[in-house]
């Protein structure tokens, strides 16, 4: 390739390169990914939820057709951090608990 001033580095970037820079950069919001009432109903997920296990919580949502994406926009939590607790980090503090509760919309009881 000619050495056109912003000239993609990589062959993907060629899709996008010829799109007017404010579209290439604006970023689009996932769809809210719905989770089926019933999945808080199970008793593996109260057994999870009592014992404060999250990595598994996620686990199970993610079974149910929830992403990692889509978590961390409900959570207030980046993938990364999804990501990790999925790979053992613990979740001590009460008020991350709390936000997680209330952007999965876990129902009190």
């Amino acid at each position: 390739m000619q050495n056109v001033p912003n000239s993609p580095r990589h062959p993907s970037e060629r899709l996008y390169f010829w799109l007017p820079a404010n579209v290439r950069r604006r970023r689009v919001p996932l769809p809210r990914t719905e989770i089926n009432p019933s999945v808080w109903e199970r008793l593996d997920m109260r057994v999870l939820l009592a014992v404060h296990d999250m990595a598994g919580v996620y686990r199970l949502l993610q079974r149910h057709g929830v992403s990692q994406r889509a978590i961390a926009a409900r959570t207030g939590q980046s993938q990364s951090e999804i990501h990790e607790i999925l790979k053992g980090r613990q979740v001590a503090a009460y008020q991350l608990f709390v936000r997680i509760a209330d952007g999965l919309e876990v129902p009190p009881g």
